[in-house]
């Protein structure tokens, strides 16, 4: 007779699934062991990415997840590609929304487009409808924002909600209608469409070029706001060049003098780009540093550029930074073109300044505090 397969405790088992990194390796676990399958599929379907992935295997995982309930109970995160406005069937359509209804334990949606960046917001937004699920982070870029009142207002848990590309605000100058959600904290939008009645804790906003006096605004926030994050786009800014990171610093400060975290960057739009950090540096790094004397919490400091500036100049001007303002723990100034990053940090207020210098170049998510709760 063979002897009898070992019999490990659930808890030990979702330990063991828990240390796979690898989501193959946890897949291949599931299928060759009874003793693992359970605990290798809540694994796998607890954080479910489908972003780039071809429109056939998106289906086959609607379909499962619609059939088999047990699977959409572990599904917490979904990242999901939905097709085109102009090109999705009424019979995908419905996939997806029978999908979204069968995960009913769902806390993480990012609906995105599928292919090109769509011409038009999806007004489709009944796929939403009569979902029991309750979100605390909700990232869309595929529906129009301004048709999701009536699904937003069920969303009673949710923390953060980020609409980088919403439309109608943008271009009309409305606020964002959001409806009463007691536990929200975080926005990403554009700074027309910042809501003033909420007491947001964490922003995320693009200024175009008729927006810089709009900064002012930030005020409402000055007793919640910790950390704001500035998107200068230079779509609008091909005769008048975006304005200085000073600029934008000394406005900021105004508003939000005990803002604790502040990131800048630029968002160039097609060939244009305009030289964003290189217009602070060398010659206007004694202005920089000056704008800094509103904040009064201030912890961190990121600036991020798409241009190149003279490579001497970087860790004296990030040092300089970090040094004029008693409170900033780390500054971080980073270039993509060249790829080349540095960091000034200290471990107590008024300590010795640590400066580190790579040929690396960082995007807004490596140093943002948006996401931090």
């Amino acid at each position: 007779m063979p002897p009898e397969p070992a019999y490990y405790p659930p808890e030990i088992i979702s330990l063991i699934c828990d240390e796979i990194e690898d989501r193959q390796t946890a897949a291949r676990l599931g299928r060759v062991s009874r003793t693992f399958v359970d605990v290798a599929q809540r694994v796998l379907y607890h954080t479910v990415d489908l972003v780039g992935l071809p429109q056939r295997p998106v289906a086959s995982w609607l379909s499962v997840v619609t059939r088999n309930a047990r699977l959409a109970n572990w599904v917490h995160s979904l990242s999901i590609q939905i097709p085109d406005p102009l090109s999705l069937q009424a019979k995908e359509a419905q996939a997806f929304a029978a999908a979204f209804r069968a995960c009913v334990n769902l806390k993480e949606l990012n609906t995105s487009c599928y292919g090109p960046k769509p011409t038009s917001s999806s007004t489709s937004t009944w796929m939403l409808e009569d979902c029991s699920f309750r979100l605390t982070t909700f990232v869309d870029s595929y529906f129009a924002f301004s048709m999701l009142e009536d699904f937003l207002s069920t969303q009673t848990e949710l923390r953060v909600i980020v609409a980088p590309d919403f439309p109608s605000a943008a271009y009309f100058g409305e606020e964002l209608d959001l409806p009463t959600l007691p536990n929200l904290v975080a926005l990403c939008a554009n700074i027309h469409s910042l809501p003033r009645h909420h007491p947001l804790q964490r922003i995320e906003t693009t200024i175009n070029r008729t927006d810089f006096p709009q900064l002012s605004k930030l005020a409402c926030y000055s007793n919640t706001l910790t950390t704001l994050n500035v998107v200068a786009s230079t779509e609008s800014w091909a005769t008048t060049g975006p304005p200085l990171p000073a600029d934008i610093i000394r406005a900021v400060g105004a508003a939000c003098p005990a803002l604790r975290h502040l990131a800048l960057t630029e968002r160039p739009i097609g060939r244009v780009a305009w030289p964003f950090l290189r217009k602070c540096f060398p010659q206007n790094t004694a202005r920089l540093s000056g704008c800094f004397n509103h904040f009064t919490h201030l912890e961190t400091f990121a600036c991020i550029g798409s241009r190149e500036i003279a490579k001497p100049v970087l860790p004296d001007t990030t040092r300089l930074i970090a040094g004029t303002c008693a409170t900033l723990r780390r500054v971080t100034i980073s270039l993509l073109a060249p790829k080349r990053s540095c960091t000034a940090t200290r471990e107590v207020v008024g300590g010795p300044i640590t400066v580190d210098e790579e040929d690396c170049g960082l995007i807004l998510d490596d140093v943002s505090m948006f996401w931090v709760e």
